[in-house]
C-alpha cells in the first residue's frame, strides 16, 4: 500500500490523498505512515497532501462546514431521554413496549437496536413493510415487537432529523455530500478492514464511483472474483468483501486490478 501511495503521489503531484483505517488504530497508523513517507534527511515529517483518517474523521473533513453537521449534538443520555418520552407519548399505540419502558435497561436496549438498524441502513419504512407483509413468517410475539419498534424508530428519526445532528447517520450524510462533489483529484487507500457496515459499504462504493482512484488492502490467499471459499475459512470475510467490491466496480465499469 505504501509503495502504491508513494508511486501515485509522484504521478499525480498536487492531488489529494486519504489513507483510511479503522478508528481504533487511527493514531498508530498515522504515526507509522507519516514516518514511512518522510524524507529520511528531514528533521520533521509533515505530509500536507496525505491525510490518515478514520471514516468518521473523513466525514468531519468534508462536512465540518455544512449546515447539517453544525446542528446541535445529542448525547447518549439525551437519546435515551428522547426515546423514553417517545414511548410515553405513544403508549396507546404500543402493544408490548408501553410497560417495558419502566424496566431498567429497556430504553438502552432500544437505543442500541436503533443504532444497529442505522448502521445497517435499515429504515423505519423497511420494518413497517416487513410488519405489514402478510407473507412474512414470524411469530406473533415478534410481530408485535416489530410493530412497536417501528413506531418508536419512526418517531425517533423524525425528531432527530428536525432538531439534532445524528452521529449514527454520519456516513450516509457523507456519501450524499460526496456524490455532489468532483473527486477527480482525490485518491483513497483503505486498509485493515475485513468487513464493512452497510453505511461504510455505501461510502466505499461512492468513492469507487467518484474518486480518481480507490485502493483497498485485504488479507487474502487469492483473488475471489467468482465465488467464495467454503466455510469455515480463515479468509472468508475478506473474500466476501473482495467479491462484493469487485462486482460493484465491474457493474459500474470502473477499471480495476487485483495485485
Amino acid at each position: 500500500m505504501m509503495r502504491i501511495l508513494k508511486n501515485d503521489r509522484q504521478q499525480h503531484a498536487g492531488d489529494n490523498f486519504f489513507y483510511l483505517v479503522p478508528n481504533h488504530i487511527k493514531f498508530e497508523s498515522e504515526v507509522e505512515i507519516l514516518k514511512r513517507l518522510a524524507d529520511p534527511t528531514a528533521a520533521i515529517a509533515a505530509e500536507s497532501d496525505v491525510q490518515v483518517l478514520s471514516f468518521t474523521r473523513l466525514a468531519w473533513f468534508f462536512l465540518r462546514n455544512s449546515p447539517k453537521y453544525q446542528k446541535q449534538r445529542i448525547s447518549q443520555a439525551g437519546i435515551n431521554m428522547l426515546l423514553y418520552q417517545i414511548i410515553l407519548d405513544n403508549q396507546n399505540k404500543l402493544i408490548l413496549f408501553s410497560q417495558e419502558v419502566h424496566h431498567p435497561g429497556f430504553v438502552d436496549q432500544v437505543a442500541h437496536q436503533i443504532a444497529e438498524m442505522q448502521a445497517g441502513n435499515v429504515l423505519p419504512e423497511d420494518l413497517l413493510e416487513l410488519y405489514e407483509n402478510e407473507d412474512t413468517v414470524i411469530s406473533n410475539d415478534l410481530r408485535d415487537k416489530l410493530h412497536d419498534f417501528s413506531i418508536i424508530y419512526s418517531e425517533y428519526v423524525k425528531q432527530i432529523d428536525d432538531r439534532y445532528f445524528d452521529n449514527h447517520n454520519i456516513l450516509n450524510l457523507l456519501s450524499d455530500h460526496l456524490e455532489q462533489l468532483d473527486l477527480s483529484t482525490y485518491h483513497f487507500y483503505i486498509s485493515d478492514f475485513s468487513k464493512f457496515t452497510a453505511q461504510e459499504s455505501r461510502l466505499v462504493e461512492t468513492l469507487i464511483s467518484k474518486a480518481a482512484s480507490v485502493t483497498v488492502s485485504l488479507t487474502l490467499d487469492q483473488a475471489y472474483r467468482d465465488e467464495l471459499p467454503e466455510e469455515p475459512n480463515l479468509f472468508y470475510q475478506s473474500a466476501k468483501l473482495f467479491l462484493r467490491l469487485y462486482k460493484y466496480a465491474a457493474a459500474e465499469k470502473v477499471p480495476m486490478s487485483a495485485r
